[in-house]
């Protein structure tokens, strides 16, 4: 059994949380260009702000703050690009989930697959 921290509950992402993270998605969906990259990457803050995204989610991106933005509406999968623009890896973003180091996180999932 698993004793890592999970978060407090399952969240649905249904239309209405679709429509909740419209901006940010939006904004998220643009990292699978290379110019979306580099844009980003170059301004952070004005490239969300510029695609309409909200303090909310932009603080939450500045923190890494992947529950947050789930709670926000975006799409787990348009989370991951952000955190991979930002050097980041899924496993990153799973430990910040269950509030575990990385190096916690990875060695977890080492010891269930041997």
């Amino acid at each position: 059994m698993n004793d890592a921290p999970h978060p407090p509950a399952m969240m649905l992402f249904d239309g209405p949380t679709s429509q909740r993270g419209y901006a940010f998605n939006r904004f998220a969906k643009t990292l699978t260009r290379p110019d979306g990259r580099a844009a980003f990457l170059a301004d952070p803050r004005g490239t969300m702000q510029a695609m309409g995204v909200g303090e909310t989610e932009m603080a939450a991106v500045a923190a890494r703050d992947w529950t947050a933005l789930l709670a926000c509406g975006a799409s787990i999968y348009l989370i991951a690009k952000v955190a991979i623009a930002l050097g980041l890896t899924l496993n990153h973003v799973g430990a910040q989930m269950r509030g575990e180091s990385i190096e916690d996180f990875d060695a977890a999932i080492r010891a269930r697959q041997a």
